[in-house]
């Protein structure tokens, strides 16, 4: 064989002991890659209200300690007492704070729909008591006996629940449900004036149930649902008319006529009522 052949065939198999050599080495661990950027801090859930405990303030003056020992003077116990209503202090340093040292009873109040979850759009009403705000639907209530009632804004109307009486004795704390319903209000579309003779309609809006049934102003509404409306006051009457939309009220309606005075009973479809503007 000649030099230039070996040589040929020398090269050769360099080139093919270079060729299996990189297909059967094993292929280099691609490197790891490090996020360098920090963990990022844990969310912070912030419930909108809660029935827990307020959270246990640091001390370092010995407030509290005096406060629930009662070793403070007039004044400085009443501002702790004002901190305590709203939830600022914890329960140790509140102890003394309770409804015989202010001075009445709690008045907790709560508000749910027909499944029983809380209605948090409802305003609560409190009459024929002296009270004050004690913190969230909770009322100092100092003399009297409360009628409670609530209702929430459904567009034009008012949702309303059935008010109840309660007393809240000296010292000690009364609770009371009331019950809004789940679906909207629905209304006629009319506006009412006090009348001796029962609720005289002022205005009708058009385009609304009322409009449709041919109501007038200076039509005599004498009976909703079968209730006298000489024998109710307009809040009782507003609150009879108005229900669960696409639901039924029965009036009687007394007007007058060229042929004299005439009543008439007609039955309305109540129908949600767009705010004005």
């Amino acid at each position: 064989m000649t030099v230039r052949r070996r040589a040929a065939l020398g090269g050769l198999l360099l080139a093919l002991g270079a060729v299996l050599a990189w297909w059967c080495w094993p292929a280099a661990p691609e490197p790891e890659v490090v996020d360098a950027r920090p963990e990022p801090p844990p969310k912070r859930v912030v419930s909108r209200f809660t029935n827990a405990e307020p959270p246990v303030r640091d001390d370092e003056d010995g407030l509290f300690a005096e406060a629930a020992s009662g070793e403070l003077g007039e004044e400085m116990q009443e501002r702790v007492c004002e901190l305590c209503k709203v939830g600022m202090l914890d329960a140790d340093a509140c102890q003394l704070c309770e409804p015989d040292r202010i001075h009445g009873g709690i008045l907790v109040v709560d508000v749910v729909d027909e499944q029983g979850r809380p209605a948090e759009r409802a305003r609560i009403w409190i009459q024929d008591c002296e009270f004050e705000p004690h913190g969230w639907r909770e009322f100092i209530v100092k003399s009297g006996t409360c009628k409670v009632s609530a209702g929430r804004r459904d567009g034009a109307l008012w949702a309303q629940a059935e008010p109840t009486e309660v007393d809240v004795p000296h010292g000690e704390e009364s609770y009371v449900q009331l019950e809004l319903q789940s679906a909207r209000t629905g209304g006629l579309g009319v506006s009412i004036g006090p009348d001796a003779e029962g609720v005289r309609v002022v205005a009708v809006m058009p385009g609304t149930p009322a409009a449709e049934m041919g109501l007038e102003p200076g039509d005599l509404i004498v009976e909703v649902d079968g209730i006298d409306t000489t024998q109710i006051d307009l809040r009782e009457f507003v609150r009879t008319m108005t229900g669960p939309e696409d639901t039924e009220v029965d009036f009687v309606v007394r007007y007058e006529t060229e042929e004299g005075v005439e009543e008439e009973a007609i039955t309305i479809l109540r129908r949600y009522l767009e705010p004005a503007g």
